[in-house]
């Protein structure tokens, strides 16, 4: 291509940026998604936990 070499750095400069804050907004998807997971996991323990001790009680009665 034929552009002058300070275009070039922006050109490429704008390319890297581009692809950057591409990568960025994937690692906040998937580390959402993951958090989001995990809070949904700790919520269930906990019904299941509470559940259970509900039963323990019934049992014991």
């Amino acid at each position: 291509m034929q552009y002058p070499e300070n275009m070039k750095v922006l050109l490429a400069l704008f390319l890297f940026e581009a692809e950057a804050e591409g990568w960025w907004v994937g690692q906040y998807r998937r580390n959402f998604k993951r958090r989001q997971m995990l809070k949904s996991l700790r919520i269930s323990a906990l019904q299941y936990s509470v559940f259970g001790l509900y039963l323990l009680q019934l049992k014991n009665k």
